[in-house]
């Protein structure tokens, strides 16, 4: 993982705890604000690593202090994990529930996939790098469904509705530039009817997506611990959401 002020002002301690299928904590890093880091630009780096006995989905939580919308903050991380998605959640807003997407790096090109909700859904940019004119989308199928048009203040919008929806691989939107606000309908606001409201779940990488949605809550509790005297019995009740 790495991390990099891009705002001055104010301590922004970063935490990243791997967990295991059971949600119990691997291992736990920070990286803390020094005098060098804390100043617009220095870049710190932490690795966190385990061997995996079972498979099972592992988490990699990252919360930062001072840091409350994710504004303050870029990080990144890099994995030889085949499979994995991203999940945004930010502090509390008296407003309508959303998840922008804030990307910074624009030194090279970049995907968001995702998968869109049924029927037709928006997309909007604000903060594009200079030069951007047209963001592509794909669809399930690999197949150009349209395009972002670009103004020249960076921003823009489009409307999508066509194209092949796969359970299994998500649609992709291209950016020639990786940088940039991004909402879409479904992934980082929500209507009422949306089947997988408030989670926002995407990737850079579409051959990482994997249904991750739809077994979530697959068994609840993830694992539960029971003191007991030596010798007594019990049990302990699992549910299944099948």
């Amino acid at each position: 993982m790495e991390k990099r002020n891009v705002k001055r002002g104010g301590e922004k301690h970063l935490r990243a705890l791997l967990v295991g299928p059971d949600r119990e904590v691997i291992e736990e890093k920070m990286l803390m604000d020094t005098p060098e880091s804390g100043t617009a630009g220095g870049i710190q780096r932490v690795r966190l690593a385990t061997t995996v006995l079972r498979k099972g989905i592992y988490g990699l939580n990252v919360t930062v202090s001072g840091d409350r919308y994710g504004t303050q903050i870029a990080w990144g991380f890099g994995t030889n994990c085949p499979q994995y998605l991203i999940e945004t959640s930010r502090g509390h807003r008296d407003a309508r529930h959303e998840e922008p997407l804030i990307l910074l790096s624009p030194d090279r090109s970049g995907d968001v996939c995702f998968m869109p909700r049924e029927g037709e859904f928006s997309v909007g940019v604000k903060g594009l790098a200079a030069g951007v004119e047209t963001l592509v989308m794909y669809d399930g199928g690999g197949k150009q469904v349209g395009e972002v048009q670009v103004d020249e203040k960076g921003g823009g919008s489009g409307r999508f509705s066509d194209g092949v929806r796969s359970v299994t691989t998500p649609w992709r939107l291209h950016f020639p530039k990786y940088e940039g606000v991004v909402q879409i309908d479904g992934l980082t606001r929500w209507a009422k009817g949306d089947v997988f409201s408030n989670l926002s779940l995407w990737t850079p990488n579409a051959e990482s997506w994997f249904a991750f949605r739809e077994n979530r809550w697959l068994l609840t509790p993830y694992s539960r611990t029971v003191y007991a005297e030596s010798g007594a019995g019990g049990e302990v009740t699992f549910q299944v959401h099948n």
